[in-house]
């Protein structure tokens, strides 16, 4: 199934799927209601913007946008408030920024690159959001991971021992950096 972003955890949630396959970021909240993998990478915030914008400062008083679901949502209302705007899905969020309704969109690293080779975000600049205290994930990105039905022990297994056999063997790294 392909469903939207905010469809998928429920999916496996209520047993429509057995395994989420994306950048699912590991959380506490998220392991109460699902199984979560190994991690599969370090997925940072980066910032999408005309200016080339990097830095918290940077982003300060700027139209902000980001995507329902990552862990550094509430940081972001605390530290931009009001200028915060959350989106159900990327493809939204960045139809919002090629027309001028944002000034930045705050992302993990892959979705904006692979819009990008796709003809999304032309003129647009993906920097790596530089650490800062005042949001924690740019000091500790946060992991990708599968999530999985909740007790299905079997198949969380199944997928860690996969997830080690392709961290350890390069097959990982090839499919990130391709």
């Amino acid at each position: 199934l392909n469903l939207a972003p905010a469809a998928v955890v429920q999916s496996v949630v209520s047993g429509k799927a057995d395994v989420a396959v994306g950048a699912w970021y590991r959380s506490e909240a998220r392991q109460k209601v699902v199984g979560l993998t190994l991690p599969t990478y370090i997925d940072p915030m980066v910032a999408v913007s005309k200016d080339g914008l990097d830095t918290v400062d940077a982003i300060m008083g700027k139209s902000v946008g980001t995507v329902t679901g990552y862990t550094w949502n509430g940081t972001l209302q605390e530290v931009f408030g009001a200028n915060v705007k959350q989106y159900p899905e990327g493809l939204a969020m960045y139809q919002d920024l090629e027309s001028g309704r944002l000034d930045v969109a705050l992302d993990g690293s892959v979705a904006p690159v692979e819009a990008q080779k796709t003809g999304v975000l032309k003129g647009f600049t993906v920097a790596l959001v530089k650490a800062d205290p005042r949001i924690p994930d740019t000091m500790q990105p946060p992991q990708s991971t599968l999530l999985y039905t909740l007790g299905n022990e079997g198949l969380g297994a199944a997928l860690d021992d996969t997830i080690t056999r392709i961290h350890a063997d390069g097959t990982l790294a090839g499919w990130l950096k391709d």
